[in-house]
């Protein structure tokens, strides 16, 4: 048979979700994160990883320069 640990209680009516919240949500365009982005948002990401590529890219440059210069004695 198995163990019983508790009962189900229907959540309190107030906190249900009403026809009218149902109807907005169907319709709306506006989507969880995560879902699906727009085609719009695809260009932004692209821009934003080119830009954070040749940042990160400038500071390794920049580092590897640091290195190589002679020290002061």
């Amino acid at each position: 048979q198995g163990t019983q640990v508790g009962t189900l209680v229907e959540p309190d009516r107030s906190l249900m979700p009403t026809k009218h919240d149902a109807a907005d949500q169907s319709g709306s365009s506006a989507q969880a994160g995560g879902v699906l982005p727009s085609a719009d948002a695809l260009p932004v990401r692209v821009g934003v990883g080119v830009i954070g590529a040749v940042i990160v890219f400038s500071l390794i440059m920049a580092a590897r320069s640091m290195n190589r210069r002679p020290q002061h004695r």
